[in-house]
């Protein structure tokens, strides 16, 4: 199994292990849900449903892989899951911490993902659908 391969697993394993365990803890009008992605590597645990009349939709987990990396996207708990992916054979090295900003990652123990160049940012600029009047407001990136 190649590495990415190993990615899928493991997070769909801890994604279904935490809904299992949360769904045992929950009224049962609000479902813990698991949302797997696989072809674009999109990994969500999402609580669903209702608290009284109140709609409840919130992300508490979500993982992309990317750039070869685990990114840790959004947190909303206060499970470590570094340590339970640690446990599955990835280490801090392949986890990018995605909702610290890029000039912070350098100081942790996990990846640090590359930050785009100004040429990229321009280049994925200009090809974006936008207004005729903004191609007059693009700075040019030397």
């Amino acid at each position: 199994m190649d590495r990415v391969d190993h990615y899928r697993q493991s997070l769909k394993k801890l994604l279904k292990d935490y809904a299992d365990s949360m769904n045992k803890n929950l009224a049962r009008s609000i479902e813990v849900e698991t949302v797997f992605d696989t072809e674009n590597d999109h990994y969500l645990l999402l609580d669903v449903g209702w608290q009284e009349r109140k709609r409840v939709y919130h992300c508490i987990l979500h993982f992309d892989i990317k750039e070869g990396k685990i990114w840790l996207q959004e947190n909303n708990t206060d499970i470590e899951v570094d340590e339970d992916l640690i446990e599955m054979g990835i280490s801090k090295q392949e986890i990018v911490v995605g909702f610290h900003h890029p000039s912070m990652r350098e100081y942790s123990d996990y990846a640090i993902a590359g930050t785009p160049t100004s040429d990229f940012l321009f280049d994925r600029v200009t090809f974006i659908n936008k207004p005729s009047w903004l191609n007059s407001k693009l700075l040019k990136f030397s």
